[in-house]
């Protein structure tokens, strides 16, 4: 059965969670969203945006299958930022336990996430931005800038080596922008609730 998401950021933190966490030997994991409504703004950061303050993916269209997702439309950055703005992003993965959220060893800071985005030998080409039309190819420091994807499919499994995750996970995501003078302009928070199972 399949769960229908409009829901690129979604998808993209799939994408990233799988190539962070994939080695050569391992425990096969699969990394699931709990739900299609799940996807939220950060709930201890109530001052920065979410979201819909993000992207406009009312033309994404994302078909979650019970290992792999199917992923075709195209995305808009509506982020109201400078194309001369520096972006930097942090994702953390935690786990569910004793009633609250604990942190795992897998976190990632990437600074001037704009200069890496679509290099070709790079983590984000790789992730995903080899899926992006060529002329599209500008960061998400560019307010209007469409992503058309061609159509491509994302394993969900990923092969884990050491450290063996189970149970429900948050995947916390955050983007700063930072004006030329470094001052910060504004920030995006998201969170998403992932069930991983060990196949």
């Amino acid at each position: 059965m399949s769960l229908y998401i409009q829901d690129f950021w979604k998808i993209f933190v799939l994408l990233i969670l799988c190539d962070i966490f994939s080695s050569s030997h391992g425990t096969i994991h699969i990394f699931l969203p709990e739900d299609a409504g799940i996807f939220s703004d950060c709930d201890d950061k109530p001052d920065v945006l979410g979201l819909d303050s993000l992207f406009d993916m009312s033309n994404l269209e994302v078909e979650i299958l019970e290992e792999s997702a199917s992923i075709e439309g195209y995305v808009e950055v509506i982020w109201d930022v400078e194309p001369t703005d520096r972006v930097d992003f942090k994702a953390d993965l935690l786990k569910s336990a004793r009633g609250g959220w604990q942190p795992t060893v897998f976190s990632m800071v990437q600074k001037d996430f704009c200069s890496t985005l679509f290099e070709e030998d790079g983590f984000w080409y790789k992730a995903w931005g080899q899926f992006v039309d060529e002329e599209d190819r500008k960061c998400i420091n560019h307010k209007g800038v469409t992503y058309h994807h061609i159509p491509f499919h994302l394993q969900l499994a990923v092969d884990i080596e050491g450290e063996r995750l189970s149970g429900l996970h948050k995947a916390v995501f955050e983007l700063q922008a930072y004006d030329e003078n470094d001052h910060e302009r504004s920030s995006v928070c998201i969170q998403m609730l992932l069930d991983v199972i060990n196949k």
